[in-house]
């Protein structure tokens, strides 16, 4: 480099006459002791997403596979398709995945993970017999009520789904679905016969998450329609939905985390958080839903070159974590 030398006040009064400094490329050396361990990572960072349409998720060759692989933590049931996913409606097919099959498989491999709950086009009472059906003791007590459950007119055509009408549900209390669980199929089937797989414990499942993307369009909300007071992809009638579920699921299992769907992306966390406020209501935790690559156009090299998207904005000041209240 060559060596300028300047007095004080040239620096000072004659900036522009300053040269810039040479461009320069450093090159980083990264050197990884994989004997040293520095931290244990939560299992919990090892899984995958379930889904009702999988025909190939209750085979030996998927348990064989899984178990492999190392995942212990699984969402079910799905995406999108968990706001018109009924528990308690008759399968369609042998092979789609139910309550009982998504259960037993994650038990099978040692697993856990986090319940989408029916939001969409279900009700609080209908989540709840979901929950219970899963983690309550066959002794509960505690009474669901009457809750509402969407139907369409043609099931099976999905560009007709929005055609149909509520319909008022007794879903009974906690113990009812726990003894379904835990008792043996009927010889003459009523109808709930795939759910009776003679498991007396609960299988207690600890994470249970409102809705799946519920403030998009692309979602299926039926609230607001048929006769609906709510609306769709709307915060208010949202949070209404958690907190009516989240009393109930306190009262059928107190160690059940009951989230919230948030999104850093728009203002959709703003309202949620807004309309906890405004209801009194203080979830357990949130479901961050956020993509950092477009759907179906994620590669590995992507993230790995593009450390900025991963990142957290910068902060504009300190931040507290809150001691109390509801946020």
């Amino acid at each position: 480099m060559r060596s300028v030398r300047r007095s004080l006040v040239g620096l000072y009064s004659a900036a522009a006459s300053c040269e810039p400094l040479e461009s320069r490329r450093l090159l980083a050396v990264v050197s990884v002791d994989a004997s040293q361990v520095v931290r244990t990572i939560n299992d919990n960072f090892l899984g995958t997403n379930l889904a009702w349409w999988d025909s190939s998720l209750n085979t030996p060759q998927t348990q064989s596979l899984v178990e492999q692989a190392g995942l212990s933590s699984f969402r079910f049931p799905g995406g999108s398709s968990s706001d018109e996913f009924h528990f308690a409606e008759i399968p369609g097919w042998d092979t789609k995945g139910t309550a009982a099959t998504f259960a037993k498989f994650i038990e099978s491999v040692n697993g856990g993970g986090t319940v989408t709950l029916n939001y969409g086009t279900g009700s609080p009472q209908e989540a709840a017999a979901f929950l219970a059906y899963l983690n309550a003791p066959t002794t509960s007590t505690v009474d669901l009520g009457m809750g509402r459950q969407w139907v369409p007119d043609n099931p099976n055509d999905p560009l007709t789904y929005n055609i149909g009408k509520w319909v008022p549900m007794d879903w009974k209390t906690a113990g009812y679905w726990a003894n379904i669980r835990a008792a043996a199929p009927l010889a003459t089937d009523d109808g709930l016969n795939f759910l009776r797989i003679r498991h007396l414990t609960p299988f207690a499942f600890r994470y249970f998450e409102v809705g799946n993307e519920v403030m998009g369009s692309w979602e299926r909300d039926m609230h607001g329609s048929g006769g609906d007071t709510g609306a769709p992809h709307d915060a208010a009638t949202y949070i209404a939905f958690a907190k009516q579920l989240s009393i109930l699921a306190q009262q059928i299992d107190p160690t059940a985390v009951v989230s919230i769907v948030v999104d850093g992306t728009n203002s959709w966390t703003t309202s949620v958080l807004q309309q906890c406020t405004a209801q009194s209501y203080t979830p357990k935790a949130v479901s961050d839903h956020q993509y950092m690559q477009g759907p179906g156009n994620e590669s590995d090299s992507f993230l790995l070159t593009t450390p900025w998207r991963i990142r957290p904005a910068p902060s504009t000041g300190p931040r507290k974590r809150p001691t109390s209240g509801t946020c």
